[in-house]
């Protein structure tokens, strides 16, 4: 079984924004910054998360508030990371892929 963690994330999607540039693209969410990526992330038990109807309403929301700001790629709902360290590691190792498939996503409707 896994255990809680106290400095684990939920992923919402992964935004094209400046280092620095903004706190938080959706209410209730912070972001964790790499280069010209950011991560869209709440706090969140570590654990294997089964999704109610109003996780989902709460995830649609979320991406659609951090979508009127930046081009955001969606993360499967239900993506948790077990640290800060963790979730910028990946990003660091998916840069490239993930800000290739920003430029294709950037300027399109949702």
């Amino acid at each position: 079984m896994a255990q809680a963690s106290l400095g684990s994330l939920r992923l919402y999607g992964v935004a094209a924004v400046e280092s620095g540039q903004a706190i938080s693209l959706a209410e209730g969410t912070t972001l964790v910054h790499y280069r010209a990526l950011a991560a869209v992330v709440e706090p969140s038990p570590y654990s294997v998360s089964t999704l109610e109807d109003n996780d989902v309403s709460k995830y649609v929301a979320v991406l659609e508030q951090a979508h009127a700001h930046s081009a955001i790629l969606p993360a499967p709902p239900g993506t948790v990371f077990r640290s800060e360290s963790t979730l910028t590691r990946w990003l660091e190792l998916h840069y490239f892929t993930l800000t290739e498939a920003l430029s294709v996503v950037e300027g399109h409707a949702a």
